[in-house]
Parts: C-alpha cells; structure tokens; sequence
C-alpha cells in the first residue's frame, strides 16, 4: 500500500479510500494506520482535514440536500 494516500471509512470512488463493504480491506487499513509513526498519522490528518474541507462546504452540503428534496418530490409526478 502506498503509505503517502489517506485512508478513511468511506466507501470508495477513488483511490485514496478503502472499501468498507470488503472487510478484509478494512481489517487490513485500520492495521496500517494504527501502527503508523506520529509523523505519518499527523500527515493523513491534515490530507483527512483537507478533504472534508474541500467536500463537506455549507454550501455542497446544502445543494445536496436540495437536490434530493428535488429528486424526491419528481419522483411522485
């Protein structure tokens, strides 16, 4: 495994994640990251912290959730 990639709990759609429905993956990434040196850790943290920055914007969220109300309410036309 490539120890300059994030590794979170979602599922994935690009290569910087693990798949959680595969629990072997899972067992094996949770492993790695815990026995990661504090410079290492502190590293993915900050990649972590970007990304949830980056993806998770008032605004993002909102227009998500927008949409799905959308999406929901045009399903019963």
């Amino acid at each position: 495994m490539n120890e300059n990639k994030m590794v979170t709990a979602y599922r994935s759609f690009n290569d910087t994640k693990f798949n959680i429905d595969n629990l072997d993956d899972w067992a094996e990434k949770i492993r790695y990251a815990i026995n990661l040196d504090k410079s290492k850790r502190d590293a993915m943290g900050k990649l972590a912290k970007k990304w949830v920055y980056d993806n998770f914007t008032l605004e993002k969220m909102c227009n998500a959730e927008i949409n799905m109300y959308k999406q929901a309410l045009n399903k019963d036309k």
